[in-house]
């Protein structure tokens, strides 16, 4: 996962973690995945931080929200496994 000035126009810039080693003092790590054309965020993290009004109850649009970042924890695991 890249620090935020390592991301080109095209990286997620939602921040994932902090990387604390002897090289660095707590820097914000970013998804880097390719974001939205136009947009910020990778379509996991959009879908997280921009939640549409809807008849929907907030529970459930919470709900889906939660499914969707345990996903991308998932995933941001495996990648780290590989």
């Amino acid at each position: 996962m890249p620090l935020l000035l390592d991301l080109d126009r095209t990286g997620c810039r939602w921040p994932t973690g902090v990387r604390d080693d002897e090289w660095t003092e707590g820097e914000t790590l970013f998804c880097g995945s390719a974001s939205i054309s136009g947009r910020s965020y990778c379509s996991c993290h959009y879908a997280l931080a921009y939640v549409p009004r809807s008849t929907k109850s907030p529970s459930s649009e919470r709900e889906k929200a939660a499914s969707l970042q345990r996903t991308f924890v998932e995933w941001t695991e495996q990648m780290a496994a590989e």
